[in-house]
């Protein structure tokens, strides 16, 4: 496995967590492709257009360029802004992040230092959105 077989394999099961999430799984149905049998846990074919785009954006923050330049420049805090998303759902992203992270790490520690590093980026992607003016507070 190398490291874009890694990053793909992370994201991949970030997203069958993260979209079935009691707290945050709403905002990935909103740009879900299809409905499956179970409309609380979309199957990850229904993101067949989307996890490529992230896929893409993680390669490019963790290992440079990416082979397949983004179809177009985004910002990610606007990207994010029609969600309203709230600060325990940033939290609730970072928790699910860091702990598939950890399961993916367990059975790949050749790749520590590729994990220390998405760790990392991981916590500034944190602070970079709750000091966003897009993130609302959790009591309204």
């Amino acid at each position: 496995m190398n490291e874009k077989e890694l990053i793909k394999l992370t994201v991949y099961k970030f997203y069958e967590k993260a979209t079935a999430d009691f707290l945050i799984g709403h905002h990935f149905r909103k740009i879900q492709e299809f409905t499956g049998d179970n409309v609380l846990a979309p199957p990850m074919a229904a993101f067949s257009h989307h996890l490529p785009r992230i896929n893409q954006f993680w390669e490019m923050q963790l290992l440079g360029k990416p082979d397949t330049p983004l179809e177009k420049p985004f910002n990610l805090i606007m990207a994010h802004e029609y969600l309203h998303i709230r600060v325990g759902e940033v939290g609730r992203w970072v928790t699910l992040f860091k702990e598939t992270i950890a399961q993916v790490r367990k059975d790949r520690p050749d790749f520590d230092e590729l994990f220390d590093e998405w760790l990392s980026r991981i916590d500034v992607f944190n602070d970079i959105f709750l000091r966003s003016k897009i993130v609302r507070s959790n009591q309204g």
